[in-house]
């Protein structure tokens, strides 16, 4: 809310409602290719809550983390970790806006 310190949070889908609307119509679609064969790479698709300061991107900068160091593992569920430490990011789309820069 504009003047008293405070930041209005919309209704529904956490952190960023359009990019989770877009990661959910886009995972059938890209689901539909794997499954017949006609992606060349694996594609991902990595939704994080809460990347806006306060939290300075902590999931975000844990996950390049991870894939820049080979560490890279996938546990769901508490099952075994799924080890993805060879993994190579060939590209990136990121769905983010400018910050305003102070002055």
């Amino acid at each position: 809310m504009a003047g008293t310190g405070r930041v209005a949070r919309p209704p529904g889908a956490d952190d960023n409602y359009s990019a989770t609307a877009t990661l959910l119509q886009a995972a059938p679609i890209y689901l539909k290719l794997a499954r017949e064969g006609r992606l060349e790479k694996d594609i991902w698709l990595l939704h994080l809550t809460g990347e806006e300061f306060p939290a300075d991107c902590l999931g975000a900068r844990h996950f390049c983390q991870a894939v820049i160091e080979n560490q890279l593992k996938l546990v769901q569920d508490g099952k075994e970790a799924i080890d993805l430490s060879a993994t190579k990011v060939a590209g990136v789309f990121l769905d983010g806006h400018d910050r305003p820069q102070p002055g």
